[in-house]
């Protein structure tokens, strides 16, 4: 009895020894498994820069990482969000898990505002005028980084001298809130006017051309006897006469070419310097347009380009070049009356004009309506030139220059 109850005794503890056993070694299992887990790496690598910057508004679009554990690929979970809107710095996080074993790797996002104001030109960033026309400022817009219209905030500067050939440049430039400034250029080329095809006229031909009128009391007689013989003859007016707008009408009525002389015939006013022709010669074309609706370009210098008294103060050379490139037409002349001279007779103002002629093909005669005894003498030069197989003609931009040989347009 006692052996079996000792072989129990023995059966028991050896079968409870087992059991510790197997648990023992599966909690040595697990405890291994356990360590190797945690021995495995998990290795996340960033695509793509660690530090990125992006401007405000642009889209992002995140690399993303990459992670490997055990030779094989991990997914990778992201944490963070970039508001490309708002400037700031955003962090992303991103983490992968293999078994037992983790890791992450941040990347850092600079949202910033660093744009500068975008300036648009309207029209043509390169224009081509001529001459004594006229430019208008085509326009632009502005706006910031946000959008916002800052167009009252540009600065034009640079001018544009539309009686002188060249080639200008207007700057245009705008700065916002934050100091950020762009800037845009426009280039304006001025050219001279083309000048119209000279026309030469067939046969002897006969230009009467008068200036300094027209005179009240004189132009009426002086349109009759134009008229009388179909005669169209040339006037360089000028504007400080009285009635102007009624003979200037007259005149024009008639089929007469009109032509600009000066706004006062004063020398020391309309020489002192280039703009200050220009603006008695604008001045009297204005005029004439006003009084009659012609636009004309047709004009004489007082006292020819040879008057012997501008080049104090304006060169006559540089003003023909910028005459004839602002498009007028000027006219000196090759038969002088001599009526503005030492002529006082009808008698010396025919022979004068008759003797000038000569055997000319094209004679330019200067002439003055303001002289009674001029006038007086007009009847028999018509005669004279008709007898002689000469046509009269009024001076059109395409007629032939009677321009002194010193100085010619360049």
């Amino acid at each position: 009895m006692n052996r079996f109850l000792n072989w129990l005794k023995t059966y028991f503890t050896k079968r409870n020894t087992f059991k510790i056993v197997v648990i023992e070694l599966i909690i040595i299992g697990l405890l291994l498994c356990a360590v190797l887990a945690m021995s495995v790496q998990v290795d996340v690598k960033l695509q793509g820069d660690a530090v990125m910057t992006v401007e405000k508004g642009d889209s992002f679009e995140d690399p993303g990482a990459i992670a490997r554990a055990d030779g094989r690929e991990v997914r990778v979970k992201v944490a963070g969000q970039v508001d490309t809107q708002t400037p700031g710095t955003y962090q992303l996080r991103y983490r992968a898990r293999y078994l037992l074993s983790s890791a992450e790797i941040g990347r850092t996002v600079h949202v910033v505002d660093t744009r500068p104001p975008v300036l648009t030109l309207r029209g043509d960033s390169e224009i081509k005028l001529t001459m004594g026309g006229t430019f208008e400022e085509p326009g632009y817009h502005a706006v910031d980084s946000d959008g916002r219209d800052i167009t009252a905030n540009v600065q034009v500067d640079g001018e544009v001298n539309i009686v002188k050939t060249g080639t200008y440049v207007v700057t245009y430039t705008v700065t916002d809130a934050k100091g950020r400034t762009t800037t845009a250029q426009r280039t304006v080329v001025v050219e001279a006017a083309k000048q119209p095809e000279v026309v030469q006229p067939e046969g002897k031909v006969i230009y009467l051309t008068f200036d300094d009128g027209p005179r009240t009391g004189k132009i009426d007689r002086l349109l009759e006897i134009l008229d009388r013989y179909q005669i169209k003859a040339t006037f360089f007016v000028q504007g400080s006469n009285s009635n102007l707008a009624e003979n200037l009408q007259a005149i024009a009525a008639a089929g007469h070419s009109v032509g600009i002389h000066t706004m006062t015939h004063d020398y020391k006013t309309i020489y002192a310097n280039e703009d200050a022709f220009l603006k008695d010669l604008y001045g009297m074309q204005a005029l004439i347009q006003q009084h009659t609706g012609i636009i004309t370009t047709l004009m004489r210098f007082p006292g020819g380009t040879s008057n012997g008294r501008s080049d104090n103060n304006c060169n006559m050379q540089e003003l023909v070049n910028t005459v004839t490139g602002l498009g007028f037409q000027y006219f000196d002349w090759n038969v002088d009356s001599d009526d503005g001279g030492s002529a006082r007779t009808a008698d010396e103002v025919y022979k004068n004009v008759i003797d000038g002629i000569g055997n000319k093909k094209m004679a330019c005669v200067l002439m003055h309506d303001t002289k009674d005894f001029t006038i007086d003498a007009v009847e028999r030069i018509i005669q004279w030139g008709l007898e002689h197989g000469y046509s009269f003609q009024s001076l059109t931009p395409e007629t032939p220059a009677a321009i002194f040989q010193h100085i010619k347009p360049k």
